[in-house]
This record gives structure tokens, sequence and C-alpha cells, in this order.
């Protein structure tokens, strides 16, 4: 029988665009792991890259390049290449914590919008950013139960974490919560809740309604609305109403504070927007709305539009949030980022655990304004 031979298919050539990406993504593993070295040390080999990370040659090369042009490392011929001194102040942030971190969350995983829930968002920052400077994080969720149960502290404890981070539920005993989780003896971070007993990185709501109020205020609107649930339950409701007044009284302008009921028990929530809150607002001569989150300011768009109103010209719109399944409406919002809060907790988490920052501390993240089409 005749062999039959076949050459081998020739590697296809990377573009420029997907060798920058090979090349960013080899940095950040190589960085990784000479995050320890000091200026004069050696750097791997091209060689020894090429059997430990499995990048191509090509990319290992157009790596060590970019560090020369940068003056970062220096090669000296067969002898290899060297760190210089710039390696610490251009990567100072490139440090490995190697911490294992504990994530205390309520995450429906059984319904499918999950994936889009702020808890999910929060920890997917979390631990992506946590992967970054080679530490761990594991969830010990709380499946709907409303306190930490003995049971879960002691899985805690045998998984041994550096600190602990808690994402606070309305379904759950958040306060009771969190002492239980301080009798663990480590940091505890609560995202997105005030507490006296643990650190905390949170929004500034007060703000973040003067914020929303301000912009209208600038455009020259003297009489607005501020609209939002019934339900005044919840810690960071009160502060943006708290908010809402402090920079109605520090003007000469009146505001509306609406808080309506929108469940399905109460009938449809859209055609109470269109039949009893707006064509109250509209008489009442109100020129701006505050949504006090983007599903409110978005029903109050649609139910202008249906009673003949123009947005912005007629009545301007303004919502809180930035929530991605109401880009459609091009709407002015204040922006809300989870995911900062989680890369900031974890920055927070090591600079305690590394005896950088005191406990119990605070941090708020910053919310800026993002002005489109509705203001």
């Amino acid at each position: 029988m005749a062999e039959v031979l076949t050459s081998r298919p020739r590697k296809k050539r990377m573009n420029p665009r997907e060798m920058a990406q090979q090349v960013e993504l080899l940095k950040k593993r190589l960085l990784h792991d000479i995050s320890d070295l000091q200026p004069g040390d050696i750097l791997p080999s091209e060689n020894e890259l090429f059997e430990k990370f499995h990048f191509s040659r090509a990319v290992i090369r157009n790596l060590y390049k970019e560090f020369q042009t940068d003056g970062i490392i220096q090669s000296e011929g067969s002898r290899g290449y060297f760190l210089t001194d710039k390696f610490h102040s251009t990567f100072s942030d490139h440090k490995k914590y190697n911490l294992s971190i504990g994530i205390v969350a309520y995450i429906e995983h059984a319904n499918p919008l999950s994936v889009f829930s702020a808890a999910t968002r929060l920890m997917s920052s979390f631990e992506s950013h946590a992967a970054k400077y080679g530490s761990c994080s594991k969830l010990f969720n709380t499946d709907g139960r409303e306190t930490v149960t003995l049971d879960m502290l002691e899985q805690i404890r045998e998984y041994r974490p550096d600190a602990i981070l808690y994402q606070p539920d309305s379904k759950l005993k958040n306060e009771r919560n969190l002492q239980t989780l301080n009798l663990l003896g480590i940091p505890v971070i609560a995202s997105e809740r005030l507490s006296d007993i643990v650190n905390c990185v949170v929004f500034d709501h007060e703000q973040i309604a003067i914020t929303a109020v301000t912009h209208l205020l600038e455009k020259g609107h003297r009489k607005v609305a501020f609209i939002q649930s019934e339900d005044h339950g919840s810690f960071w409701q009160r502060q943006r109403i708290a908010g809402v007044r402090k920079i109605i009284e520090q003007s000469n302008a009146t505001c509306e504070i609406i808080a309506a009921r929108f469940n399905h028990e109460d009938g449809d929530p859209d055609e109470k927007m269109k039949r009893e809150i707006i064509p109250e607002l509209i008489n009442s001569g109100v020129t701006g709305i505050v949504g006090s989150g983007d599903e409110y300011a978005a029903m109050a768009i649609d139910a202008l539009k249906a009673l003949g109103k123009r947005v912005p010209e007629d009545i301007a719109v303004v919502g809180i949030d930035d929530y991605w399944a109401f880009r459609r409406y091009d709407l002015t919002t204040v922006q809300l980022s989870v995911e900062k809060i989680g890369v900031t907790a974890f920055n927070l988490l090591a600079d305690i655990v590394q005896g950088k920052k005191h406990q119990p501390c605070k941090v708020e993240v910053p919310c800026p304004l993002i002005v489109r089409s509705t203001s």
C-alpha cells in the first residue's frame, strides 16, 4: 500500500489586533509571576516563557520588545533580559496578594436572569479583579435563607479565608448576618450597605439624587418631580429623598416627591404612570422628572410620549442606574457601577489585610452623570 503524504497545515499568521491582544494577555500573566523581582534581576528566557505559558515566540518577542522600548527591561545579549529601576514605578499595582476571599451572597441560580443581577455582576467583577492579583474567592450562597447559619459559618471557617465580602439583599437579615460574620475574626466588607460594625463600599445615594436634580436645575427647570416606589424601607431610598430635599432647599425651585405603588396587584404599572402620575405632573406645571431608577424614568418617558409630550422639549427626564436594559431610551442618568464596587471592595480588603487601612472604614464609589438625549 502506498504511503499517503500530507503537508502540515501552515499556521495562520495573527493580524495586528490579535497580536496586540495576545501580547496584553501574556503581559498580565508575566507581571503576576515577576511582581516580587527587583531591579537587576533576570527575567525568564523566551524558551522558559514558551514552555510555561504556551504563547508563540513571536508574541513573547513582541512583549519583550515593548518592555525594552518603555525602558522597563534591558537586554544584555546572551546573558538575557534584566529589570530596570523603572519596573516598579510603572507596574506598582501588579502585586501578588495571594488572598483567599469568602463571598457571602444570595444568588438565584435557578433564575435565568440572575446573570444580570447586581449581586452576580458585582461578584464577577470582584473575582476577575482578585484573579489579576493572584487571589481566589469562593461563594457561600445563602440560597434564600435569611441568616448566615452556624453550618455556613463552619464551612467558611474550613475554607480559612483571609477576608469576607458580604453582598446584602432585601431577603436577608443583613445586620444580624454581619454580626455573625464578625465572629470569624477576619476583615468583613459589606457592599452597597452602610454599617457601623464592618467595613463598607457604598454609593452615596444622597449625592446621587443631588446630581440628578442639579442637572435639571442647571438646565433651567424650576419645578421638578422625583418618582420612586412607595417602599421607603430601603436605606438608599431614604438617602435619595434626603438628597432631593437638600438640593431643593438650597435653590429657588420646587419639587414634587411622588411615592407610588408599582406592582401588578394594583394594576399595570405603566398604565398607572400614564393615567394617574404623569397627567397630574403635567397639570401642576412640572418640566423635569427624575426617576429613582432607570425603570421609573423609562415608564415616565413612555407615558409622556403616549400623552403627546416631547422629551426633553416639553419635559426632561433623568434616571438613576445606567442599566443596560434601558439604553434604547438614550436616557440621561446617574451611573451606578456595581462592577466598580467589586473592584473597590477587593482593593480595600487587600489594603486592610496588609495593614494599610484601619477598620472599620467606608469607601464611597463615585457615580458620574451620563448626559444623553432625554435632558
